[in-house]
């Protein structure tokens, strides 16, 4: 198959059908080849994504054309786009269409969705942003574009296990659904078990086994998006919520966030903290100023990484994303973890072994738990373990 065709199956595969479909992936040679920039670079999506991929060429040295968006005149009032060329779709030069790179910046749409328009109108080089990272590693950490590589015999294991032991065939899909895309670039879709971008974090059988006296904790808080959701599921009653948030830059957002969406009855509840989380109390690296992708690496600046047993903190729901350091962060938490039962919310869709790592650790720690996992984002991104103590769910 070519890169990036889709695959849409009539259904999510139940446990055996599944372990076929695993052994599909296992056999098929996996896709490795990193597309290259040979030739202009143009960017489609002037959105978050757009946003970010802005930021993030900028900081690597890579220049760009333009900017194409279905938007264009709204797009161009925005402050973020004020020194940026943007254009419609069909103001676009037929030259440009054929010679030039078309990176992709939307990831909250299927891939062919939004491909299949631009083919028909002429666009000839069409990648995934992401896709385009890897080729910058060395000069920034961002690598959401990795391709996996063939299993071996241990992992086809140890992902067989994770499908047989997940609650429900939508999680078999999504597992499939992201392995099929990090190994070969295929975008496998199984009907009713769709990619839903407005619920991470927040499934609804997370939403169900919430209450109204929640202690949420809020680690990779960023600029605080993901509090005024927890507010909305839990009708703004809650015991307290703990925000950490390791970045400077993105605190300074977070606090405002916390001021301007919260009433101030909500807001003595809430108690930021500027800390980096990690496996144990010690000192390494945090590379700082990258917005999203701020995170634990080499050529940072040197700081004090906290264990989450060591905060005066007892939660019953934690949510983490930290762009790769989450399985570190809750193993930091093991005692907490056992002790209070929270639902847990972990992202796990930074590095090629993070899923199978993060949920094989939670399923080997965490007894009497149910667990799920959810795709959130297109191109193998906002893949999401879930963990729900059983005595919080009505299975």
């Amino acid at each position: 198959m070519a890169l990036y065709d889709e695959i849409i199956f009539p259904s999510a595969p139940d446990r055996d059908e599944s372990l076929v479909l695993l052994e599909r992936l296992c056999s098929t040679p996996p896709c490795e080849s990193y597309p290259q920039l040979d030739g202009p670079l143009i960017l489609y999506g002037a959105g978050k994504l757009g946003k970010l991929a802005y930021d993030y060429l900028q900081r690597v040295g890579q220049t760009f054309l333009y900017i194409v968006d279905r938007n264009a005149s709204t797009a161009r009032e925005e402050e973020f786009w004020k020194n940026v060329q943007i254009l419609n779709p069909n103001e676009v030069p037929l030259m440009d269409k054929k010679n030039a790179i078309l990176a992709i910046c939307i990831s909250s749409l299927s891939w062919n969705n939004v491909v299949r328009p631009l083919q028909e109108q002429g666009w000839k080089k069409i990648i995934p942003f992401y896709d385009l990272t890897h080729q910058f590693i060395e000069r920034h950490p961002l690598n959401n574009g990795w391709f996996g590589h063939r299993f071996s015999e241990q992992d086809r294991q140890i992902h067989a296990s994770l499908i047989e032991t997940w609650q429900d065939n939508h999680s078999r899909a999504s597992h499939l659904q992201f392995l099929a895309w990090r190994m070969l670039r295929e975008e496998w879709s199984f009907h009713k078990a769709e990619v839903d971008t407005s619920s991470r974090y927040f499934i609804p059988e997370v939403t169900k086994a919430l209450t109204t006296s929640e202690c949420f904790l809020d680690v990779g808080a960023h600029h605080g998006e993901v509090i005024p959701q927890f507010l909305d599921r839990v009708s703004g009653k809650f015991m307290k919520i703990m925000a950490i948030e390791a970045d400077p830059e993105n605190m300074i957002i977070l606090q405002k966030t916390i001021l301007q969406s919260l009433p101030s009855d909500s807001r003595k509840k809430v108690f930021c903290k500027e800390l980096v989380i990690g496996r144990m109390n010690h000192e390494s690296s945090f590379i700082y100023g990258l917005n999203y992708a701020s995170q634990l690496g080499k050529g940072g600046k040197t700081v004090q990484v906290i264990a989450l047993d060591s905060l005066e903190f007892c939660p019953t729901f934690v949510k983490v994303h930290l762009e790769g350091g989450e399985l570190d962060a809750l193993q930091g938490g093991l005692t907490k973890l056992q002790q209070n039962r929270p639902i847990i919310a972990a992202t796990v869709y930074h590095g090629e072994h993070h899923m199978k790592d993060l949920a094989t650790w939670l399923m080997d720690h965490l007894s009497n738990y149910h667990f799920y996992l959810r795709l959130h984002g297109w191109w193998g991104t906002g893949l999401v373990v879930y963990a729900l103590p059983k005595e919080r769910t009505n299975a």
